[in-house]
């Protein structure tokens, strides 16, 4: 549905009424891959202290979903045919995705009333099933 309504062009280039509900988010969701980003520079420095095991559940999620970002969706490839740019709305769905699921697994990682405790590793195993 969001797709039938998006207009080709550059987000920034366009009228903020034209612009599709998805469209409308990625400032916001900007602003959370940055975080992330920073938060990642942060725990690199614990980690080249102390090693990863010594991080919190939480902790290692922030730094899995930010090689997520970093690798998955930031980095593309000039050389091929189908990767060498993304047209806005898809990018755009691409990072709600990731902050979606981000998001979604730091919940279920704090949670501390679940019973067995949820840790990155299990989310991590499920993923690869």
């Amino acid at each position: 549905q969001y797709y039938a309504d998006a207009e080709e062009g550059d987000v920034h280039d366009r009228d903020i009424t034209k612009l599709t509900p998805i469209e409308k988010e990625i400032p916001g969701l900007t602003e959370k891959v940055k975080e992330l980003l920073q938060d990642e520079a942060n725990l690199q420095e614990i980690v080249q202290l102390v090693g990863k095991d010594s991080l919190s559940e939480d902790q290692k999620c922030k730094l899995e979903m930010a090689q997520v970002v970093r690798e998955d969706y930031l980095q593309q490839n000039a050389f091929s045919t189908y990767d060498y740019n993304c047209p806005p709305l898809k990018t755009a769905w691409m990072l709600k995705l990731i902050i979606l699921f981000y998001e979604k697994a730091m919940k279920v990682i704090e949670d501390k009333s679940r019973t067995p405790r949820v840790t990155w590793s299990r989310v991590h195993a499920t993923l690869k099933d």
